[in-house]
């Protein structure tokens, strides 16, 4: 189910990308409508991060084209700006406080409105003099998730964000990511190893084996495509992944 919408938050049309002789990503294309929560899932290696990278313009396609809000991401790179991107590994600096990463960010972006709603919605008011490398799993990744939405984006792209957090902590992480999402009719770019997450976050799941795309659909729209037996995304997806092998 390749969704095709005047509109469109984001194409990718014809995408790949090799690293030496390993292949990460083969003619892969993508339309995501605005409003939409999409989730890529797919084993390590798959192409994932990868995919992600290269649609905020942190890594260069081999060939093919990434719009983002209809405009060529490569020719309007400020079009990124009205993305928001927490990425699977973020380089942070140990010893500075949450206050200071919130105001450092909020001028990289030129966000002049206070985010004290977002800080509180996060539940990060009480932790804003601790140094990141104070925080706890579940508290850096709301730190992470707060930078990526103080420009309010039109956009966001959360790669595998509950990787490592504790079953509470994933659920406050779930329960804002989906509200914000209800709430502001947002576009939703989703990677993940948690069939759990994607049924809860997503609306559709695209899966990505050795770089192509292999399914695209529904949850219950693969399921209806599965053989008699198969009723959950979690065996769907390792069906999907033994076909493909």
């Amino acid at each position: 189910m390749r969704t095709q919408s005047s509109e469109c938050a984001l194409q990718v049309d014809s995408l790949s990308k090799r690293y030496g002789k390993v292949i990460a990503l083969q003619d892969v294309t993508l339309s995501i409508p605005r409003g939409q929560a999409t989730a890529v899932i797919g084993q390590n290696g798959a192409g994932k991060t990868t995919l992600v990278e290269i649609i905020v313009n942190l890594r260069q396609a081999d060939s093919g084209s990434v719009s983002v809000l209809g405009l060529d991401v490569p020719s309007h790179p400020n079009i990124v700006s009205r993305i928001g991107i927490q990425l699977q590994e973020a380089a942070m600096f140990p010893m500075v406080k949450v206050s200071r990463y919130l105001d450092l960010f909020r001028k990289l972006y030129g966000v002049t409105k206070p985010s004290d709603e977002l800080i509180d919605q996060l539940g990060l008011y009480a932790h804003l003099n601790k140094k990141f490398s104070e925080l706890s799993g579940g508290l850096k990744q709301r730190t992470l998730l707060a930078l990526a939405l103080l420009n309010d984006p039109e956009i966001l792209i959360l790669d595998e964000p509950s990787t490592g957090l504790d079953p509470i902590a994933r659920e406050t992480l779930w329960d804002f990511i989906e509200n914000w999402v209800k709430d502001r009719d947002r576009t939703l770019l989703l990677t993940s190893h948690f069939m759990d997450e994607v049924e809860r976050l997503c609306s559709r799941v695209v899966v990505l084996v050795e770089g192509r795309i292999v399914a695209d659909d529904s949850v219950s729209g693969l399921l209806r495509q599965m053989p008699p037996g198969v009723t959950t995304l979690q065996r769907a997806y390792g069906k999907l992944v033994g076909v493909a092998e």
